[in-house]
């Protein structure tokens, strides 16, 4: 049985088509609380030539305020019941963890949605954690873990740990990697 999910950033139980915004404001307080990290200081005494530099990692960017309002609607898509609120944070092609192969379209990704909602009309979430974002460019990667409970034709539950990688086109924020790996109850 293939399950698709629901994806949240912070801790808390959630459930149906509820979202508590105060609960909410909360969990997104917390996820830039956890980004930032401290940075490293380098001795000021001599400097490294730059071509020693050059094979460190570039830096990530901030998470920008923008990404904060996209994980806030796409909370809101995730509890709806409508599969179009939960295709639309989709690009138009994404590597998409519950096709068959490769990039699908977000038509795709809307019938898969259907299909658990009409399958799992009650669902319920709990976050576990949030493994680091990081921001290169145009795109945030990172990776999260929830539990998740399911009522409807039948009972299903498990946790799983979600991949993904959001771009930044045009106006908004869209996943154009969106992966699980599912370990059911």
């Amino acid at each position: 049985m293939r399950l698709c999910c629901l994806l949240t950033l912070g801790a808390g139980l959630y459930s149906g088509a509820r979202a508590e915004d105060s609960n909410l404001d909360k969990i997104l307080s917390e996820v830039q609380k956890s980004l930032k990290k401290p940075t490293e200081n380098r001795p000021s005494a001599t400097p490294e030539p730059k071509a020693l530099r050059s094979s460190e990692k570039p830096t990530p960017a901030p998470i920008p305020e923008s990404f904060k309002g996209f994980i806030d609607t796409m909370w809101r898509h995730q509890i709806s019941n409508s599969p179009d609120d939960w295709a639309s944070d989709f690009a138009s092609s994404v590597n998409y963890g519950y096709a068959s192969s490769g990039s699908v379209s977000r038509s795709f990704v809307r019938n898969d949605r259907a299909k658990l909602i009409r399958r799992y009309p009650e669902r319920n979430y709990q976050m576990i954690d949030i493994g680091e974002l990081k921001h290169f460019g145009d795109e945030i990667s990172g990776v999260w873990r929830f539990r998740y409970s399911y009522r409807g034709a039948k009972l299903a539950s498990g946790t799983a740990i979600v991949h993904f990688t959001a771009q930044w086109r045009g106006d908004r924020w869209q996943f154009v990697l969106y992966s699980e790996d599912v370990q059911r109850d």
